[in-house]
């Protein structure tokens, strides 16, 4: 089972976007990220060298060890599949009351209202339609988090993985 197949397919829907429509109307909004997506490997963490932090960005954290469980008919799936969205933003005063710090923590804020709309509920298909995901549950957030001068929000979704070969 190719977990970076889905980190691709997490990725397109992130940074191209979905359209929505409001129930009962004619009018479609089309939301995608204004940043980069990028595969975490720890980047904006404590203690690594070396490391680059384009900001604002979003870090898509794909479960690490994952326990296939094989079903008749070639099917494998992936249970509690966790996945993190890592949002990464500017706080540069984050000790102060400020115009300029409450236009960083509100574009944060809009960032995880972006994530949240764009990844709640959806299922991941492949080309042929057939399901590769299940539905992104939205199970904890962790949001508002600072560090020296970033903000940080952590979205974890559970999901399952499905596979069928051929």
């Amino acid at each position: 089972m190719d977990v970076f197949i889905r980190y691709k397919e997490i990725k397109k829907r992130l940074v191209e976007g979905a359209v929505f429509s409001e129930e009962f109307s004619e009018v479609f909004d089309s939301v995608a990220i204004d940043c980069p997506a990028l595969w975490y490997t720890g980047q904006y963490q404590t203690a690594k060298d070396n490391v680059s932090v384009v900001c604002p960005v979003v870090y898509i954290e794909m479960p690490k060890a994952i326990k296939i469980d094989h079903f008749p008919r070639k099917l494998q799936v992936v249970k509690d599949a966790q996945i993190k969205i890592h949002i990464l933003g500017t706080a540069p005063y984050k000790g102060t009351d400020n115009a300029m710090q409450d236009a960083a923590i509100a574009k944060h804020q809009k960032m995880i209202d972006d994530v949240q709309l764009i990844l709640n509920g959806w299922q991941m298909r492949d080309t042929n339609g057939s399901l590769m995901c299940s539905q992104f549950i939205l199970v904890n957030e962790n949001t508002m988090n600072y560090m020296s001068s970033f903000a940080f929000s952590i979205l974890t979704y559970k999901c399952e993985f499905y596979h069928k070969e051929s």
